[in-house]
């Protein structure tokens, strides 16, 4: 009997299962793909959540808190051996009573062995666009956006600390720093890593309506450039580090620059005000943007 276990590096983002599936295809292993197409009462996971379960029995993503995720891996790997799609309901109302969510609730899933590389590639080929994206799983589809994006520029420990947390999140990190370490460090933990060389010339801020944009700067000449340029973009949440006093200052700068909706940029930054710890401020910041992104862009809803 083939033993499963879960992949800990894969995030839970859909992207990166896709890559995960994709990578196992490449490396001639069959892989199953399954869908939570519905749900019974409550659950932990949406309509559309889904995880991909490999033929050596390592899967990535889960379907629920992890509490039958190893099972719903064995049933995966049964409809591998047989090469049909399988339909199974967990949980309440289902006809494997050993099998219940805590939560009391139940969920259908769809499970598809050998899944469509093709249409897979082109909705990963998508996301690599932040583009919103739709795969037809016959009468059921699945809506993906874009990873969430932060762009971070800064020095010291705020900046590489801020950068090692987003990176392990699964986030998409692009760092930014005048030091040539932070740029390594930042680097070192995932992130895409630029040197700031100019304090007036602003790197090219690819933000997009799926993305963050924080300057975590102590000496403050290094933010205008960065954020005039942050400004010109879509980004749904910019912010900047420092006190209410450093704010205002900063606006005024922004004015006399002739920038005139600095007002957009959110400061001080974080859900807990004046964090003195970078730790502790990284993630104030980060449950703040996540809460500003889930507002700006809710959940898919699978249909």
């Amino acid at each position: 009997m083939t033993d499963v276990q879960p992949v800990h590096d894969v995030a839970e983002h859909p992207e990166d299962q896709l890559r995960f599936l994709l990578g196992e295809v490449a490396a001639d292993r069959r892989c199953a793909l399954v869908t939570i197409v519905g749900i019974v009462e409550r659950a932990s996971r949406n309509v559309g959540t889904q995880m991909v379960v490999a033929e050596d029995g390592r899967y990535a993503g889960s379907v629920s808190s992890g509490c039958i995720d190893g099972s719903v891996a064995t049933f995966a790997l049964d409809a591998l051996k047989v090469g049909e799609p399988r339909r199974v309901r967990l949980g309440a109302g289902s006809n494997f009573i050993d099998l219940q969510l805590p939560c009391g609730g139940g969920v259908d899933l769809l499970i598809q062995p050998d899944p469509d590389v093709r249409a897979l590639q082109s909705v990963l080929d998508k996301l690599d666009q932040r583009e919103r994206c739709t795969l037809s799983l016959g009468e059921f589809s699945v809506n993906y956006r874009p990873k969430l994006r932060l762009i971070l520029a800064g020095r010291g420990s705020e900046l590489t600390v801020f950068a090692r947390l987003a990176t392990s999140s699964g986030f998409d990190v692009h760092a930014y720093s005048p030091d040539t370490v932070d740029v390594e460090t930042c680097a070192a933990h995932g992130a895409t890593a630029a040197r700031l060389t100019s304090s007036t010339a602003a790197p090219e801020i690819n933000a997009d309506t799926w993305s963050a944009v924080v300057t975590l700067f102590h000496d403050h000449d290094w933010e205008p450039a960065v954020l005039r340029a942050a400004l010109a973009t879509d980004a749904f949440y910019i912010g900047a580090l420092g006190s209410p006093k450093t704010q205002e200052n900063r606006l005024l700068t922004l004015r006399q620059m002739g920038v005139e909706d600095g007002q957009r940029i959110q400061g001080p930054i974080g859900l807990v005000p004046s964090m003195r710890n970078a730790t502790m401020l990284a993630i104030s910041t980060l449950a703040e943007i996540i809460d500003r992104f889930h507002q700006r862009h809710p959940s898919p809803v699978a249909q």
